[in-house]
């Protein structure tokens, strides 16, 4: 309740504090920054937390991660056989010279994993809200702000809680698609199916470590090119931070997301 009541105060002086340093970087020519301190002003004026209500339940969803690894895994143990069963029986070269072989086959395979990682991370993320809700008994709080969790106290989106469980799953969909893409991308280079296991494996415990790691250490970049940081998307949405982009302020989690469908982009594009 206290931290409920002091908020508004907070936010005021955080908004007052961005309005005087973009007037300051205005007048010194530093277009960016003052860009900058416009968007945290927009971002926090007017925050308040108008009303008391329990939502216990949704501070513990918000730092659940464990679903997001299993996602994961799921999708790597469903994707890196897609083409690798392929070579593994010589039938690669063979469904080039059928009608239906070749480009048509690979989008057949990249559409039906595209559905699949969507369809597991969305089955996930209901799973784990409706579980919550079932264990906690409840699901009031939802129309709280998300800064009123104490660690979403400077976050990134002015939404509801409930309203961020949306958001929240559907950056997970992206994140999820992004690297079941490069796992697909890996997979290709290899005529056996275990090398491309170990190396999708491999770099998945790569995407996981680094980006666990960025709960204690602070790398914006390393957020935004590490697609697991929208899996675990606390660690974006929490802060406001952002990156300057053809003289633009771009939140790190615009940044994350716009990066993420490119590399899936990318990597289709590769494999065709």
């Amino acid at each position: 309740m206290e931290y409920f009541y002091h908020y508004r105060t907070y936010a005021l002086q955080v908004a007052e504090r961005a309005k005087e340093n973009a007037a300051v970087y205005k007048e010194q020519g530093q277009t960016v920054e003052a860009r900058k301190n416009s968007v945290i002003y927009n971002l926090y004026s007017g925050r308040s937390i108008k009303a008391f209500a329990y939502e216990e339940m949704y501070n513990y969803y918000l730092n659940y991660d464990i679903s997001g690894i299993l996602v994961l895994f799921l999708c790597l143990y469903g994707v890196v056989s897609t083409f690798v069963c392929e070579k593994e029986t010589q039938m690669d070269m063979l469904l080039l010279t059928n009608l239906g072989g070749g480009k048509r086959t690979t989008f057949v395979k990249i559409a039906t994993v595209s559905l699949f990682a969507i369809s597991v991370a969305l089955w996930f993320s209901v799973v784990d809200y409706i579980g919550f809700v079932y264990f906690f008994g409840t699901a009031k709080g939802g129309d709280l702000p998300l800064y009123a969790v104490s660690n979403f106290s400077t976050a990134a989106v002015n939404c509801n809680l409930w309203q961020y469980a949306v958001l929240s799953a559907v950056v997970r969909i992206v994140g999820v698609w992004t690297m079941s893409m490069v796992f697909l991308l890996i997979s290709m280079f290899g005529r056996n199916a275990l090398v491309p296991f170990a190396a999708d494996f491999g770099a998945a415990l790569c995407f996981i470590i680094t980006g666990a790691s960025q709960s204690c250490f602070s790398n914006t970049w390393l957020k935004i090119i590490n697609p697991y940081s929208l899996l675990a998307n606390r660690i974006l949405f929490s802060k406001t931070e952002f990156i300057g982009f053809a003289g633009y302020p771009v939140q790190s989690f615009q940044a994350a997301i716009i990066f993420a469908i490119i590399a899936g982009v990318v990597s289709i594009i590769w494999k065709r």
